[in-house]
């Protein structure tokens, strides 16, 4: 550990007490999109419609409607966890291989 943290974090506990020692919330850059309106794309479109060559979305056919829709260009990368977001294990919606198959 750097002599010069130790010494800061004294310096901040000096003069702010415990509570200036608490971690900060570190604040990125914000959203081009939300999570509803990734919903709104899935939800609503079937990519056959779209003239996709699948039925199922990828994340390259997710990033393209995007682009289109919203003029908004994400890596395939964000498209990933923004799709990971609206499909979370507590909204119902994920399931796992075979796990909805018939007995």
């Amino acid at each position: 550990m750097n002599r010069r943290t130790i010494y800061r974090w004294l310096a901040n506990f000096h003069y702010g007490g415990e509570e200036s020692l608490k971690a900060k919330p570190i604040v990125g850059a914000p959203m081009k999109m939300n999570v509803r309106q990734m919903a709104k794309i899935i939800r609503e479109k079937n990519p056959l419609r779209l003239k996709f060559e699948c039925a199922l979305w990828t994340l390259a056919m997710i990033r393209q409607l995007i682009l289109k829709q919203f003029d908004v260009r994400l890596s395939e990368t964000s498209v990933g966890r923004l799709t990971k977001a609206w499909a979370s294990p507590r909204s119902g919606r994920c399931t796992r291989r075979g796990n909805n198959t018939p007995s």
